[in-house]
């Protein structure tokens, strides 16, 4: 995965989110490293190296269903083979080679099926400046709410410089399309002082906010989509649930309400390929016999809003 502001330049071709705004919030709590996290990066890693992760849940960024991910240890989640991605800092970090208290990058899934949070971290990472700089920090993906935060642990970082190239100073913030023919970047981005920032929204820009320094140990900084409302009231995510699951060759969308009228579901793998589209019917019982057996996200839509959860064929 390359640099998310240097793929605009290098891309062939463009790709343009849907259009779709976030809430951007700020609270503090104690940082604490993933416990036992899956390790994806190899000794020796730099600023260019990058691991793909499957994301095991349906999450959307900028209103676009996303199967795939890489983490780079320039500090970016990228997207669309870096055509869109979450910027926790762009910086260049690499692997500081201490035996005692290793550098790694890594990710954790936790919580139930429907409500799990994908979380990827950066452990006691270096940087290009050598030196006695390093960095830790974690970013959080919301299943069902697609919510993104960026959780700051301890760091010793400078406040600007080439560590940051291209815009010298610490980059956060969500690259929500990019063009090719423009080589421009729209997203939301921020600024200031990082004990208190704010976001700016970018449309078609070759240059971006910046934060005045990196943000302390224990920030927490969130972006919520504009359409997180559960689902309008109608389909509350504590009540609905496919029974049963697992199943064999019919579900059952229980919490369902019958005025929930032109209820849609659709079922992928965990690639993100669509293997079924259904309009619900009022009893809601959905027949899945011609769906192989495997584990499947079952996403239902309703009201202007959506739901996702895993569903077992056995």
């Amino acid at each position: 995965m390359k640099k998310l502001l240097l793929v605009v330049v290098m891309a062939v071709s463009g790709f343009f989110a849907k259009a779709q705004s976030y809430t951007f919030s700020q609270t503090t709590g104690t940082y604490a490293d993933l416990p036992s996290p899956f390790i994806l990066s190899q000794p020796g890693w730099d600023g260019m190296s990058s691991y793909n992760v499957l994301i095991p849940f349906q999450f959307e960024l900028g209103g676009t269903t996303e199967s795939m991910l890489g983490i780079g240890g320039n500090s970016e989640i990228g997207f669309q083979f870096g055509m869109r991605g979450i910027s926790a800092l762009l910086a260049e970090l690499e692997d500081r080679n201490q035996s005692a208290n290793p550098s790694t990058i890594g990710y954790k899934l936790t919580g139930t099926p429907g409500q799990q949070i994908l979380k990827m971290e950066w452990k006691n990472a270096g940087t290009s400046n050598g030196g006695s700089e390093f960095a830790n920090m974690q970013v959080w993906l919301y299943e069902g709410s697609n919510i993104i935060e960026l959780h700051y642990g301890p760091s010793s970082l400078p406040s600007s410089g080439f560590l940051y190239f291209p815009q010298q100073a610490p980059t956060v913030g969500l690259a929500l399309s990019t063009s090719s023919s423009t080589f421009t970047v729209s997203g939301i981005f921020l600024q200031g002082n990082p004990a208190a920032a704010t976001a700016v929204t970018v449309t078609n820009a070759n240059t971006f906010p910046t934060l005045a320094a990196p943000p302390a140990s224990g920030t927490i900084y969130r972006f919520t989509p504009s359409n997180v409302t559960g689902l309008s009231g109608k389909l509350p995510e504590n009540t609905l649930a496919f029974h049963p699951n697992p199943a064999t060759d019919f579900i059952t969308i229980k919490g369902l309400q019958t005025e929930s009228k032109g209820a849609h579901l659709i079922v992928t793998d965990m690639a993100g390929r669509t293997m079924m589209s259904e309009t619900i019917p009022a009893n809601g019982r959905i027949n899945i016999e011609k769906l192989a057996k495997g584990i499947y996200l079952a996403r239902i839509t309703a009201n202007g809003s959506s739901f996702t959860k895993r569903l077992i064929k056995q």
